[in-house]
């Protein structure tokens, strides 16, 4: 479940230009998430963390002035998944009992809901980073290739996750070609002047 959120958030990262200033931290070993959100987003009620891609809230927070801050909970291990179940064509996985999660942000007002990203677009060369979060319940190395092609868009992407127990900041470069989505991943801080983005699903 949690590559295809991975996949879909790629993908709609990859059409996303525009949104607003963020700053994350981690404090005690607690990932908090703070930023900004612009556009008629920034006027909606609340920010809410899904680890199932919507079909439940794992925290809400309101939205103040197009300003949000949230803490990431931990993952209920039904929530959790095995690294090699979801990522079979990953060349290594260091430790096949790793389990984890992906979180995804949405920006909610009554029934709506639209699905944030994080984001920060490079010129030089032209490709967008984004960033995102991933819970390991160990210590674990993800690294190597895959393809995924059931998506709207055909993905192939290089993985090299040094992953610690807890929440993790995962960096993506993401190149459009016709027709095609390539992508790159580690585990890094998130770029500075990265963008909060509403995407439409």
């Amino acid at each position: 479940m949690f590559k295809k959120a991975i996949v879909h958030y790629l993908c709609v990262a990859a059409i996303a230009l525009s949104a607003a200033l963020s700053s994350c931290n981690k404090d005690n070993d607690e990932y908090i998430i703070s930023g900004v959100i612009t556009g008629e987003h920034a006027s909606w009620s609340e920010l809410s963390v899904s680890f199932d891609f919507r079909r439940s809230w794992a925290a809400t927070t309101k939205i103040t002035d197009g300003k949000f801050k949230i803490k990431l909970p931990t993952p209920g291990a039904d929530i959790l998944e095995t690294f090699d179940v979801e990522y079979p064509e990953v060349a290594n996985i260091s430790d096949h009992r790793a389990k984890g999660a992906v979180a995804t942000f949405w920006a909610r007002n009554g029934s709506e809901a639209e699905m944030l990203g994080l984001i920060s677009v490079q010129i030089f060369p032209p490709a967008i980073v984004a960033a995102n979060y991933l819970y390991a319940d160990r210590k674990v190395n993800v690294e190597g290739a895959f393809e995924d092609t059931e998506g709207a868009m055909p993905v192939s992407a290089t993985v090299d996750l040094k992953l610690n127990k807890g929440w993790n900041t995962v960096v993506t470069a993401i190149e459009t070609t016709p027709g095609a989505l390539k992508t790159s991943s580690k585990t890094a801080p998130a770029p500075s002047g990265s963008i909060w983005v509403a995407f439409s699903l």
